[in-house]
């Protein structure tokens, strides 16, 4: 749905704030 280049405007939303926690650890590697 977001490509690399939206990834920073993505950590700095709040409704993604839990979605990243999962997620962070799988799409930073």
């Amino acid at each position: 749905k977001h490509g690399a280049g939206k990834w920073r405007n993505i950590q700095k939303d709040p409704e993604f704030a839990c979605w990243l926690a999962a997620r962070s650890n799988i799409d930073l590697k």
